[in-house]
């Protein structure tokens, strides 16, 4: 849930990442540009983060998965055993 959750966040964050801009000689309008950069890279960074956080948690609810299956095995040999 929260790695699908993660997905949705990145999607986001990858439709608003600027494009970048060719340079201009207007000093207010290269500063903008700048700016535009800076949260373009920053944007990016952000959707890569993610990303991987998404790609981590269904990883990790993959094993834990497992890992409830395996104990709930456990405990039925244990019971049975009585």
């Amino acid at each position: 849930m929260m790695a699908a959750e993660c997905e949705t966040v990145a999607a986001k964050l990858a439709a608003v990442i600027p494009p970048r801009s060719v340079s201009v000689q207007v000093s207010s309008v290269a500063a903008v540009n700048m700016a535009h950069a800076d949260v373009g890279i920053a944007s990016g960074k952000l959707f890569e983060r993610m990303k991987s956080t998404a790609a981590k948690l269904a990883a990790d609810s993959a094993r834990f998965a497992v890992n409830e299956a395996d104990s709930a095995r456990e405990l039925r040999g244990i019971t049975e055993g009585m």
